[in-house]
């Protein structure tokens, strides 16, 4: 995926990818515009450079990971 979109939009097709249910809690995080070429089928590695590079952290659990 290579093209600016909103966060909330490209969540989905990470969380097509991703074994556990992502839940984004962060409505500023969800408007942010985010860009680049991330492989959806290396969901941990797509959540490890948003963590990275925006102002949110990941809080994996069994079964869930929280984008807050």
């Amino acid at each position: 995926m290579s093209r600016s979109i909103h966060t909330r939009d490209f969540s989905l097709p990470v969380r097509l990818h991703h074994p556990d249910r992502l839940v984004l809690l962060n409505a500023d995080l969800s408007g942010r515009r985010v860009s680049g070429t991330f492989s959806t089928d290396q969901p941990e590695a797509v959540l490890s450079a948003l963590t990275q590079t925006l102002p949110v952290r990941a809080l994996k659990l069994p079964g869930v990971v929280v984008l807050y």
